[in-house]
């Protein structure tokens, strides 16, 4: 789908990421985005209606909203209305003590960071993507001296700081600000190192990379920023900064969330209707068995008004469970408020979550899903249990575009975390002794991998727009995670590989 961008991840060994990046178009007012995530999960796993709640699906779901990094190439990091420009604009407004001068300081410093790391992540990809053209050896050599330049442009402004009028903690944040990009410049070039590193053409390159990694580091101890690698130490530092500054800097861009049961008010109408006619139910054979069958007080008007009271309770929670189910076709579970800086409503999401019997899932799904005869057979005799996660986001884009001051939002991007802990807790040892011939007339032990495969269809659009499909595997052992297999697209129409 036009930019709708979807992206599938191993998070860590117990969590898969599932990104999407919602475009906010100002041809409409409101913008309306769905995703529904079926899961396939062997029976053996033990994960059904009666063991899994939907409270324990969302404590197993992380959620995340924010806008989309704007897209600034690394040419684009400093000169005329440029992010480094911006954000030197507002040291004049803080030196004159104006209102929301720090503020603004501070939005527009961490947006730069963001916008840098992004930039540097573009870039060391397209360089990657580009290494077998004869141009690569001079994209790589150009890498290395536009960035250098860009933080010796921004590290320039410092002085500038160093006034009366400005508080500390103006310059504090700039310097946490400093050592953020040094370490992500740095983990760009080890990556972009290793991307060369086989190929003898890059050998000069090579060295380059090192030699501008090694003034990182040597800037940083000149600094007395702790960010410092130590080759015979844990490095606990290191980390703990960076996943630290990474989430400061990048605070900017997230959005807050209210999250409330979705439904409840029309629940409870139905609730009430369905007390009602309990009740009703109650004061008719009340009424009649006193009128119609006995005259006055005795055993027999005693015992229809117990069984009119049981009757009573029996209808109310009959009728609450049918408005219930038959509720949950048309509202969901959860309902989101996405809000801004200043707490203005810039959307909202609704989310539901249920299991489905094999008849109730969508054809295409069941065609994509497109069950091999081995999983047919190991499946067989229980069938898969199927759970469907459905989500739905709606953006007020005029809301939307102004949230980024100096900038142009152009849209939302959506991360989900899900944790596969839950699933493990019925598999076998993910190790199992076999035994094969030793080829000297005996047999030989050797060790084989016990996996489980749980397959996740994604369907997402936008309204007025034809879908879009993506199926993926999880590969499950009682340690965790071993790998995402992700097939390819495939079409609304047939289910099938597209070409």
């Amino acid at each position: 789908m036009k930019n709708f961008a979807e992206q599938f991840k191993l998070h860590d060994k117990y969590q898969v990421e599932m990104k999407f990046t919602y475009p906010a178009s100002q041809d409409s007012q409101v913008n309306e985005y769905t995703v529904d995530t079926f899961f396939f999960l062997p029976t053996n796993l033990g994960i059904n209606s009666e063991t899994y709640r939907k409270e324990e699906f969302f404590s197993d779901l992380h959620e995340y909203i924010r806008l989309k990094t704007p897209s600034v190439p690394i040419t684009g990091m400093t000169g005329a209305d440029s992010p480094l420009e911006k954000l030197e604009q507002t040291f004049a407004d803080m030196s004159a003590k104006k209102p929301d001068a720090v503020n603004l300081y501070s939005a527009r410093l961490k947006l730069f960071c963001s916008i840098m790391r992004s930039a540097l992540r573009d870039q060391e990809i397209l360089i990657e993507n580009s290494l077998e053209q004869p141009e690569a050896s001079a994209l790589i050599r150009s890498f290395l001296e536009e960035t250098a330049s860009i933080l010796k442009s921004y590290r320039e402004l410092y002085p500038k700081l160093c006034i009366q009028t400005i508080p500390e903690d103006v310059r504090e944040l700039f310097r946490h600000a400093d050592e953020f990009l040094s370490i992500i410049h740095n983990k760009y070039l080890y990556k972009l190192y290793y991307a060369v590193s086989k190929k003898e053409q890059f050998s000069e390159c090579r060295k380059q990379i090192v030699t501008r990694a090694e003034q990182e580091i040597e800037y940083r101890k000149e600094r007395n920023y702790p960010s410092v690698p130590d080759p015979e130490g844990d490095n606990e530092e290191l980390v703990y900064r960076e996943g630290t500054l990474k989430k400061a800097m990048a605070s900017i861009l997230f959005l807050r969330k209210e999250t409330r049961r979705d439904g409840v008010l029309l629940e409870n109408i139905l609730f009430s209707i369905a007390a009602g006619i309990a009740m009703a139910f109650a004061t008719i054979m009340a009424f009649i068995t006193q009128k119609y069958i006995v005259q006055d007080i005795s055993l027999v008007l005693f015992m229809t008004l117990v069984i009119a009271y049981m009757g009573k309770d029996r209808i109310k929670d009959w009728l609450k469970l049918y408005f219930s189910t038959k509720l949950r076709r048309f509202i969901h579970d959860y309902k989101t408020r996405i809000l801004g800086e200043n707490g203005e409503q810039v959307g909202f999401c609704r989310e539901s979550f249920s299991f489905l019997k094999a008849g109730d899932v969508p054809r295409e799904i069941t065609e994509i899903r497109h069950k091999a005869y081995l999983s047919d057979l190991e499946n067989g005799c229980f069938g898969e249990q199927v759970i469907l996660a459905r989500k739905q986001v709606t953006v007020n884009s005029k809301a939307f575009h102004d949230l980024i001051r100096g900038y142009q939002a152009d849209g939302l991007v959506d991360i989900m975390r899900f944790n596969f802990s839950r699933f493990l807790r019925h598999m076998d040892n993910p190790v199992k002794k076999l035994f094969i011939p030793d080829g000297k007339g005996g047999v030989m032990p050797i060790d084989a991998k016990r996996v489980y495969h749980v397959n996740i269809v994604v369907r997402y659009g936008m309204k007025g727009l034809s879908d879009s499909y993506v199926k993926f595997r999880i590969v499950l052992s009682r340690n965790g995670i071993k790998r995402i297999n992700i097939f390819p697209v495939v079409t609304r129409e047939t289910g099938k590989q597209s070409k």
